[in-house]
């Protein structure tokens, strides 16, 4: 398997942008300005926890050294807070068990992610696992604050996604 290939999913010039777009696409419909806050909310503090681990061990050394950690792993931490999101907003109009089995799915492709950066020794398995664990409490936390939201304002939400999806592949 090419490595450089899946671990591209978690690279910041296709998340970021991606991430953008989404939430745009999100906010400017009048239904879902509140669900792209919660998203752009919990995606930047991923993003700043990510930083701010990566900046306080190159700026001061501080990592754990018996777990060789030195930061969170970025690719893996957006891509569990990005991936299972954006799978579950283009299966708004779907059954539970589907949109269930699509964040199920989103996970999975963060953990690939994850595994890939182990494969292309950019990162040690805790850096890897710690980034799957803080960007699924992110995603996670989405979930919980959507099931709350009506059905009826997530039906169109799909529609969004593919959108926000569709024209950030077009600037990557």
């Amino acid at each position: 398997m090419n490595w450089q290939v899946v671990t591209f999913f978690g690279d910041s010039t296709v998340l970021l942008p991606s991430a953008a777009v989404l939430f745009i696409v999100l906010f400017l419909r009048k239904d879902s300005k509140q669900l792209a806050w919660h998203w752009a909310l919990l995606f930047g503090i991923t993003g700043a926890i990510v930083c701010a681990s990566k900046l306080a061990f190159m700026g001061w050394g501080i990592g754990i050294r018996e777990l060789d950690f030195t930061g969170f792993s970025g690719h893996t931490a957006l891509s569990s807070a990005f991936w299972p999101i954006l799978l579950w907003l283009l299966c708004a109009r779907a059954t539970p068990a589907l949109r269930f089995t699509a964040v199920v799915f989103g996970y999975a492709l963060a953990g690939l992610v994850g595994y890939s950066r182990l494969m292309v020794h950019a990162h040690s398995t805790s850096e890897v696992i710690t980034g799957l664990l803080l960007g699924a409490a992110g995603s996670a936390a989405f979930l919980l604050l959507q099931s709350r939201v009506r059905d009826t304002h997530t039906a169109h939400y799909h529609l969004a996604a593919w959108r926000a999806w569709s024209l950030s592949r077009r600037f990557c």
